[in-house]
């Protein structure tokens, strides 16, 4: 059973009753002619409810922890929280757009490099990247062709880099002497 004040009140109510029928006028009848305490304001009255009653929106906090904050409708902490959300998104959106113009081949002062518009992320490699291989023989659209060919065939190590990048960036790869050869001969079926 819950016990509320106005239950208790009854009860000490009934219990004087039975005493002053009885004829004594002990505890229980002392204690019923007690002026009541004097209850706080409830959130359902007029004006907000008091500091540490529970908030009237609902929300299971003490109205000085939740709407008691808010003034015109929104809460200091959750201003704040949003202010770091906002500023923790800032800054990994200014990361990631870093990372996409800088790294290796993929220089944005470099006048020879181009955007590619193969895998995301990653550099258009050119002839300068990859000094291992002599374009020299071949005319501009034909090394055109051999690079957008390079750029976009994979590395077969399994290093998810593609033929060139493998090539300008990855010295530990397995593979890196037989993709330089795959380019040369590459350089050579296209010149003819």
């Amino acid at each position: 059973m819950l016990w509320t004040r106005p239950l208790a009140a009854a009860i000490l109510m009934t219990l004087a009753k039975k005493e002053s029928s009885q004829g004594s006028g002990s505890t229980y009848s002392r204690m019923a002619k007690k002026k009541p305490l004097s209850s706080k304001r409830s959130s359902g009255g007029e004006g907000p409810p008091s500091r540490n009653q529970l908030c009237p929106c609902g929300s299971g906090k003490k109205y000085k922890r939740c709407c008691a904050l808010k003034p015109g409708g929104t809460g200091q902490r959750s201003k704040r929280i949003l202010m770091w959300i906002g500023g923790i998104t800032a800054a990994v959106l200014l990361g990631y757009g870093v990372a996409q113009v800088g790294g290796p081949g993929n220089s944005s002062l470099s006048s020879n490099t181009t955007s590619f518009g193969g895998l995301p992320g990653s550099g258009y490699y050119t002839e300068a990247d990859l000094g291992e291989v002599d374009f020299a023989v071949l005319t501009e659209e034909q090394k055109k062709k051999v690079l957008d060919d390079i750029n976009r065939a994979m590395c077969t190590c399994g290093c998810n880099l593609n033929l060139a990048q493998c090539v300008a960036t990855d010295s530990t790869c397995p593979l890196r002497n037989s993709n330089i050869e795959r380019i040369r001969s590459l350089v050579r079926q296209e010149s003819g």
